[in-house]
C-alpha cells in the first residue's frame, strides 16, 4: 500500500527514462505511492496519468487496473482534504472497475479506504465489514504484506470497541 524512500527514488528514477505511454505504470505508482505525503504532486502526476490514458482507444485490463488506482488516489485525498461525498463516489467507482478486473489487491485497498470514510461518518459495523472485506481480498491476492496490515487494522479497531476483549483475544494468539 505504501512506498518506502527508496522506492519512490527507484521510481522517480525509471520515469525520468521513459517517454509515452512507457509512463503510465510508474507514472501511477509514484503517485500512489505520495497520495499522502504530497497531495498537490500525486495530483498532478495523476492528471499526467489520466492524460495519457485518454490517448488510448481500448484500454486493455492493466490500463483499467491504472484508471482504478488514479481514481481511488484521488479518492483518499479527497477524504483528507474532508471532502466526504466525493471520496465515496471515487471509491465507489474504483471498487467497481477493480471488481470487474478481478483484481484483488485493488479492491482490497478500496474496501481499506472505505473503511476509513466509514470511520469519519462514526459508522462502527461498517468499519468492521470493509475492513472484512479488505482483508478477505487481500488473502485472495496473496499478499501477506497487505493481510498483516489488514488484520492489524481490524485489532485496532476493535480496541476501541471493546478494548477488554480485544486484550483477551491477543492474550489468546
Amino acid at each position: 500500500q505504501f512506498g518506502l524512500d527508496q522506492d519512490l527514488a527507484s521510481t522517480e528514477h525509471e520515469l525520468a527514462a521513459l517517454q509515452g505511454p512507457a509512463r503510465l505504470t510508474p507514472l501511477v505508482t509514484l503517485a500512489w505511492y505520495l497520495r499522502q505525503r504530497d497531495c498537490p504532486r500525486a495530483l498532478r502526476l495523476a492528471d499526467d496519468a489520466d492524460s495519457l490514458l485518454a490517448q488510448v482507444e481500448t484500454p486493455n485490463p492493466a490500463q483499467l487496473g491504472l484508471v482504478a488506482r488514479v481514481l481511488l488516489l484521488r479518492a483518499e485525498i479527497k477524504l483528507l482534504s474532508a471532502d466526504i461525498a466525493v471520496a465515496q463516489q471515487l471509491a465507489r467507482a474504483a471498487a467497481a472497475l477493480f471488481h470487474t478486473l478481478a483484481d484483488h489487491p485493488g479492491l482490497g485497498d478500496a474496501y481499506w479506504l472505505e473503511a476509513s470514510l466509514h470511520v469519519d461518518q462514526g459508522h462502527g459495523p461498517q468499519v468492521d465489514a470493509s475492513i472484512d472485506s479488505a482483508i478477505a481480498q487481500y488473502r485472495l491476492a496473496g499478499d501477506p504484506l497487505r493481510l498483516a496490515a489488514g488484520l492489524a487494522r481490524r485489532l485496532v479497531h476493535a480496541a476501541f470497541r471493546d478494548p477488554l476483549a480485544t486484550a483477551n483475544e491477543l492474550g489468546q494468539m
